[in-house]
């Protein structure tokens, strides 16, 4: 893959909207030669899909996060498990993880009561085959160019992100709608999603304009399937004396300056902050913590290391259908 390549993914990743127009410009490509490499990519499975990053928060949602452990299973139960999660409304991301856990899963609920209902319901699906478990409460989930892709040294700006305290927003059906469709294809122009929609184009523009400024919609990123391109989905859970909420801030800062590092995720749990980060090989990721954990010795009491095989489901908006039927 080559450089041109690279800077392509890196624009689609935060904005996957971005005309042919804007493309051209930034890389010195003709339309037809994007679109073109664009294609390819898709074809290559490379980029999976376009999902709008949608804050849940903003509509009055928590987000939860379990972490679970099975025992030995048959190929075709592993199957049947993950179809019944993937279909499970309530289930933001899913993902595979190696180490200690089989599964992470990230789950909206309005309040801990409705989050208890549903992992019951997990737990009753599960069976003797759930082995252990861990909850949490995801108090914000950071997301972060991936600046590393074209060696670039990470710059601050708008931050897309999903949490801190929620809202209420008030949203139509009309809203919501545009939504699930952002979050099956947001690369899809105003005019296509308009005919889905029954409405004009420009109704498409203004309404997601209005949702961006609420902070509703955060961004429109591509999901980008990193393993093919050589590269780890490592994460690290970090333990921590207790702390200002000063020095938390600063440690996170520090975290995010790593351009490899694309995620980080503040806790309320048996951790407090977890990062994700997206390497050539596990010893770079061992570098990274190595750094952390000298620049702040006194903060950093312990962290765990797991590495993400699969990300099986990623849907910012998976409650759409539901709250339609509502």
């Amino acid at each position: 893959m080559n450089l041109k390549d690279r800077k392509l993914l890196f624009y689609l990743d935060y904005d996957a909207r971005a005309s042919l127009t804007d493309l051209s410009k930034k890389l010195q490509l003709s339309k037809q030669n994007i679109s073109y490499k664009i294609k390819k990519l898709e074809e290559a499975g490379i980029i999976e899909k376009y999902v709008s990053v949608i804050d849940i928060h903003k509509l009055g949602y928590l987000t939860y996060r379990a972490y679970i452990r099975l025992g030995k299973l048959k190929n075709q139960d592993i199957k049947k498990i993950e179809k019944y999660f993937v279909e499970n409304p309530s289930i933001l991301w899913f993902v595979s993880i190696s180490g200690t856990w089989d599964y992470e899963l990230v789950s909206v609920a309005k309040n801990y009561i409705e989050f208890a209902k549903q992992f019951n319901s997990i737990r009753e699906y599960l069976k003797e085959r759930l082995v252990k478990f861990d909850l949490s409460l995801s108090i914000v989930n950071l997301h972060y160019k991936k600046d590393y892709l074209i060696n670039n040294k990470r710059k601050f700006g708008n931050i897309a992100y999903y949490g801190y305290e929620p809202k209420d927003e008030k949203i139509d059906l009309v809203d919501t709608k545009l939504l699930i469709e952002l979050s099956k294809n947001c690369r899809r122009s105003n005019q296509e999603i308009g005919k889905i929609l029954g409405v004009t184009h420009h109704t498409i523009k203004a309404r997601i304009q209005r949702m961006e400024k609420l902070g509703v919609i955060q961004s429109h990123r591509s999901k980008i399937h990193i393993q093919k391109l050589g590269y780890k989905h490592m994460k690290a859970a970090f333990h921590l004396y207790p702390h200002s909420e000063k020095e938390e801030k600063e440690l996170a800062t520090y975290l995010s300056s790593f351009p490899n590092v694309t995620y980080v995720v503040k806790i309320l749990g048996k951790w407090e902050i977890e990062i994700e980060a997206e390497v050539e090989n596990e010893e770079y990721f061992s570098d990274i913590l190595r750094a952390v954990r000298n620049k702040y010795p006194n903060l950093i009491n312990d962290y765990y290391t797991f590495q993400v095989t699969r990300e099986i489901k990623l849907n910012y908006f998976p409650i759409g259908e539901l709250l339609l039927k509502t």
